[in-house]
C-alpha cells in the first residue's frame, strides 16, 4: 500500500526510520524478560499444564469449545500452543512472543495516531510512550497475559481499519475491521470496549452523528459484543471468578473512582507498581480516603464535558481511555484485586494519543522546540530505564512476590505464593514462615495450611505437620490432597491403620483414583495383609491397565505369598510400561535367582546396570549370581564396581572376602581398593578419640589432621575436628570443619546436628534450627537431634515445638530429654 496516497505530505522514509527506532527500543527495554522463568501465578496453568500443547484439529476444537480459568480466549490459548511447538516449552520462547506482540502493537499505535492526526511527530511521541511505558510491563512480561498483547494486536488493527474505512469510504476496510474485531474478541473478552470506541472515532473524524447509517454500521459490532459479553459472564460464573459484590454500590463507586485516578496517575508516572493491589477489608467501613477520589473522578467527567465541543483531541483521548477502562473499574468486581496494571494496556492508548497530539505542537514550534524535545527524551529515558528494571521483577516467583509484600504486606495470596515459590526451591523452613504469614491474615487459607503441613512433614516435624493436616481437614472435610499427605505421614510413623483410614476417606471423595488405591495397597503390604493389598492393586489395574505402579505393587504382594511366577509376570508388565525402571529388572532378577534361573537373573541385573550404572545393589547381585556360576573373576569385578559406588557396602566386602581364597587357587590376588589406607584412617580416628577423651586436645587434633591428609575425601576426621574444636568454644572454626565433613558426605546427619549446636552456641539460633531439621530428615531416629532442636525451640520461645521434640527424644531413649520433659512440659 502506498501510504503517501492516503496521507499526503507524509515523508514515508522518515516515518519508516522512526518506526524502526521506536520498535527497536521497545524490544530492547523488555529483553530482561527473555531470561525470565514462569511465575506461580497462572503461568503453570497456561504453560506447563496447558491443555492443548500442540496444534491439532482436536485441540483447536477444544480451544474454541471450552472455557479456561474463567475466560474464553481460544486464540490466546492456540498462540501458546504454537509457542509450545516452536520453542519446546521453554519460557524464553513464550516471553519472546509477548515482546514481539507488544512491539507490533507499538507499531499499530504509530499507524493509528498517524491515521487520526496526519501528524508524524504526534505518532512518534504516542508510539514511543506506548512502547516504553512501565505500566505495560505486567501485560508483556507475564506469560499468562498473552491475551492482553494478542487482543491488543487485533483491536488496534481493527480500529486502524475502521479509521481507514471512514476516511477512504472503502467497504473492504469495514469488513476487515469487523473481522479483526472478532479475532480480538476471541483473544480476550475485554475487546468488547471497541464498540464503545467506534463512535468516538466517528466524532473525532467529524462525521454527522445524526445520520442513521453511522449507527447501523455498529450493529454487527454490537451483536458480537453482546454475544461475547454473555460468554464472558458464563465463563466467569463457571469458574466462580466473581464474588466481591458484597461491597455496596456506593463503596464500589468509590473504588472505581480510586482506580480511575490511580490508572491516570500511574500513566503520568508509574509509581508503586505491583502485581497485586488489594481491596480494603470487607465487613468494616472502608477508609474515608477512598471517597476523596470521587473528586478527581468527577473532575475528569467535567473536563470531558467541557472538551466535547471545545477540544476534540482532548475529548477523544479521554473518552478512549474511559470507554476502554469502564469495564475494569470494578463497578461489578471480578477477582479480588481493586485494580491491575494489565487493565491499563488498551486504555493507555487514549493517554498517549493526547500526549502525542499536544506535545507535537510544542515540538514543532521553533520557540519551544528544544525544551519540548528535551522533556520528551528525558521522560522517555526514565520510562525506558524503569521498564527495563520492572521487567526483571517478573524474573521469577520469589522476586515477584517479594516485590508485592514489600508494598502490600497484608495480602494472604502474596505470602502464600511466596511460600509456594520457596517450597519449589526446597527452602522449606522459609516456606513455612511465609505460609504462617498467610494464615495469620486468613486462617482459612486452605492451601497455605496444607502446604505448611507438607513442609513440616518433609522436615520430619511430624507433630506440627499432623496439626496442620488435622486443622485443614477439620475446616475443609473434602480436602482430598490433605488426606493423601496425612496418610503418607501416618505411614511414615507406622500408624498404618490411620493411613489406611485416610486413603479410604480420599477414595470416597474421588473414587477409583489409581494413586490412592496403589498407596493404600502399599500400606496393606506394610501390614503384611497381602490379600487386601492385592485387591487394591487389582482395582487400580482394572481402572488403569497401564499403571506401572499398580503392577509393581501387585508383584510385591505376589512375591510375599510365594507366587513367584505371578510376580515375574507383573514385573514383565512393569518393564513393558516403564522400560527405564532399573528396580523392576533388579527385582525380577531376584525372583529368577530364587527359581534357579541364574542366567536369566544375570541378564536382568545387567539390564538394571545398563539403565543405572550407579546401582551398587545390581552390581552386587550380579556378582553373587556369577559366583554361583563359578565365574569368580567376573563376580569379583562386579563386587569391586559396587564398592567404587559405595565404598562401605558390607555385602560386597563380604563377597570379596569369600572369593579371595577361591581366586588365590587360580593365581589371582584381589584386594579391596584403599583397604589399607582405610584401616590406617580408622586407626588414626580411633586413637584421636582416645586422646580427646583423656583431655589431650592437641595430640588428638594432630592425629585427625593426619587422617585428613591420608584420605582427604573422607568426612569422619573433619567431623571429629569439629567436635574437638567446638568443645574449646571455637565455634566458627568448628563450623568450618563440620562444613567440610558435610561437603564430603551430604547425608551426614550427626555433622548437621553438631554444626547446629555450634551455630546455636554462637547465637545463630535460626540457622541452627535449619541444621537440626536437616539432621532429623536424614536420621529420623536420632534422639540427640530432637533434643538439640528442642533446646533451640525453647530458646526462641516455641515451647509447644520444644515439648514435642523432647517427647520424641524421650521415646527414643534420651535420658536428658526425659528429665527436661518432666520438668518443663508435663502437666
Amino acid at each position: 500500500m502506498n501510504i503517501e496516497k492516503y496521507l499526503p505530505g507524509l515523508d514515508a522514509k522518515k516515518a519508516a526510520i522512526w518506526l524502526a527506532v521506536i520498535c527497536s527500543l521497545t524490544f530492547i527495554v523488555y529483553t530482561p524478560g527473555l531470561k525470565s522463568d514462569i511465575v506461580n501465578w497462572d503461568d503453570s496453568k497456561y504453560v506447563t499444564e496447558h491443555p492443548q500443547k500442540t496444534i491439532t484439529i482436536k485441540n483447536i476444537t477444544a480451544a474454541f469449545s471450552e472455557y479456561f480459568m474463567g475466560n474464553y480466549h481460544p486464540l490466546a490459548m492456540l498462540s501458546l500452543s504454537l509457542d509450545h511447538q516452536l520453542f519446546h516449552g521453554k519460557p524464553s520462547g513464550f516471553h519472546f512472543t509477548n515482546i514481539v506482540l507488544h512491539t507490533l502493537n507499538t507499531a499499530l499505535v504509530f499507524i493509528l495516531v498517524l491515521l487520526l492526526l496526519s501528524n508524524l511527530t504526534a505518532a512518534i511521541v504516542a508510539a514511543g510512550l506506548f512502547g516504553l511505558h512501565t505500566f505495560h510491563v505486567e501485560s508483556v512480561a507475564w506469560i499468562s497475559e498473552r491475551k492482553d498483547v494478542l487482543y491488543g494486536l487485533f483491536y488496534l488493527a481493527s480500529l486502524s481499519a475502521y479509521v481507514f474505512f471512514i476516511k477512504q469510504k472503502e467497504k473492504k476496510a469495514y469488513y476487515l475491521a469487523l473481522g479483526l474485531f472478532l479475532l480480538s474478541l476471541l483473544s480476550k473478552g475485554q475487546a468488547v470496549a471497541l464498540t464503545l470506541t467506534l463512535p468516538l472515532v466517528d466524532y473525532f473524524a467529524g462525521r454527522n452523528m445524526k445520520q442513521k447509517n453511522i449507527w447501523t454500521e455498529k450493529i454487527p459490532f454490537i451483536i458480537l459484543s453482546v454475544v461475547f459479553g454473555i460468554i464472558a459472564i458464563l465463563a466467569q460464573r463457571e469458574a466462580e471468578a466473581t464474588g466481591l459484590n458484597k461491597f455496596p454500590l456506593y463503596e464500589r463507586i468509590a473504588f472505581a473512582s480510586y482506580s480511575l485516578t490511580n490508572y491516570l496517575g500511574k500513566l503520568i508516572f508509574p509509581y508503586k507498581l505491583s502485581a497485586f493491589y488489594p481491596y480494603p477489608p470487607m465487613g468494616v467501613a472502608i477508609p474515608a480516603y477512598y471517597y476523596v477520589f470521587l473528586i478527581p473522578a468527577g473532575l475528569y467527567l467535567l473536563l470531558m464535558l467541557y472538551a466535547f465541543k471545545r477540544q476534540p483531541i482532548l475529548f477523544f483521548g479521554m473518552g478512549f481511555f474511559l470507554a476502554n477502562a469502564i469495564l475494569i473499574l470494578q463497578l461489578l468486581p471480578v477477582g479480588d484485586a481493586i485494580m491491575a496494571d494489565r487493565y491499563s494496556y488498551m486504555p493507555s492508548v487514549g493517554f498517549v494519543f493526547i500526549a502525542g497530539a499536544f506535545l507535537s505542537k510544542y515540538i514543532e514550534n521553533k520557540k519551544t522546540n528544544q525544551t519540548a524535545i528535551a522533556a520528551v527524551v528525558i521522560y522517555s529515558v526514565i520510562l525506558g530505564v524503569m521498564t527495563f528494571q520492572r521487567t526483571q521483577i517478573w524474573n521469577n516467583s520469589v522476586v515477584l512476590w517479594n516485590d508485592v509484600v514489600k508494598k502490600y504486606d497484608q495480602i494472604p495470596l502474596a505470602w502464600y505464593n511466596l511460600g509456594q515459590a520457596k517450597q519449589v526451591l526446597e527452602k522449606y523452613d522459609t516456606a513455612i514462615i511465609h505460609y504462617s504469614q498467610a494464615l495469620e491474615l486468613n486462617r482459612y487459607h486452605k492451601d497455605a495450611r496444607a502446604n505448611r503441613g507438607y513442609c513440616h512433614y518433609y522436615l520430619k516435624n511430624y507433630t506440627a505437620a499432623l496439626a496442620d493436616f488435622d486443622q485443614a481437614i477439620n475446616d475443609f472435610p473434602d480436602f482430598f490432597n490433605v488426606y493423601i499427605n496425612r496418610a503418607a505421614l501416618k505411614r511414615d510413623i507406622q500408624d498404618f491403620a490411620g493411613a489406611i483410614a485416610d486413603y479410604t476417606a480420599a477414595d470416597k471423595i474421588k473414587p477409583g483414583k489409581v494413586e490412592v488405591l496403589t498407596s493404600r495397597g502399599n500400606t496393606y503390604l506394610d501390614l503384611q495383609d497381602y490379600a487386601a493389598a492385592a485387591a487394591d492393586f487389582e482395582k487400580a489395574i482394572a481402572t488403569d491397565p497401564f499403571s506401572a505402579n499398580a503392577y509393581y505393587g501387585r508383584a510385591a504382594a505376589r512375591k510375599a505369598t510365594n507366587d513367584l511366577n505371578g510376580a515375574i509376570a507383573d514385573y514383565d508388565m512393569v518393564i513393558k510400561l516403564n522400560p527405564s525402571l532399573s528396580e523392576a529388572y533388579n527385582n525380577r532378577g531376584n525372583l529368577k535367582y530364587r527359581l534357579n534361573d541364574l542366567q536369566g537373573a544375570v541378564n536382568d541385573y545387567s539390564e538394571a546396570i545398563k539403565i543405572n550404572a550407579s546401582d551398587h545393589i545390581a552390581w552386587k547381585n550380579r556378582g553373587s549370581v556369577k559366583h554361583m556360576l563359578n565365574d569368580y573373576k567376573g563376580a569379583a569385578d562386579d563386587y569391586l564396581q559396587a564398592l567404587k559406588i559405595n565404598p562401605n557396602y558390607a555385602e560386597a566386602i563380604y563377597g570379596i572376602e569369600v572369593l579371595k581364597p577361591l581366586l588365590a587357587k587360580q593365581g589371582i590376588t584381589i584386594e579391596i581398593p584403599g583397604e589399607k589406607e582405610k584401616r590406617q584412617y580408622a586407626e588414626l580416628n580411633r586413637q584421636g578419640l582416645i586422646l580427646a577423651s583423656q583431655g589431650k586436645t592437641e595430640e588428638a587434633a594432630d592425629l585427625y589432621k593426619k587422617a585428613t591428609v591420608l584420605l582427604p575425601d573422607m568426612p569422619e576426621a573433619y567431623y571429629n575436628l569439629g567436635n574437638l574444636i567446638g568443645r574449646q568454644g571455637q565455634f566458627a572454626q568448628a563450623i568450618d570443619y563440620f562444613n567440610k565433613a558435610i561437603e564430603r558426605k551430604p547425608d551426614y546427619a550427626d555433622a548437621f546436628s553438631n554444626r547446629g549446636i555450634a551455630k546455636a552456641s554462637s547465637g545463630n539460633i535460626q540457622q541452627a534450627l535449619l541444621d537440626f531439621n536437616q539432621a532429623i530428615r536424614l536420621a529420623p531416629d536420632n534422639a540427640n537431634s530432637y533434643f538439640n532442636r528442642a533446646i533451640a525451640y525453647y530458646q526462641t520461645g516455641q515451647k509447644a515445638n520444644a515439648c514435642s521434640d523432647l517427647k520424641k527424644a524421650t521415646d527414643l531413649g534420651h535420658a536428658g530429654a526425659a528429665t527436661m520433659y518432666k520438668r518443663e512440659c508435663a502437666q
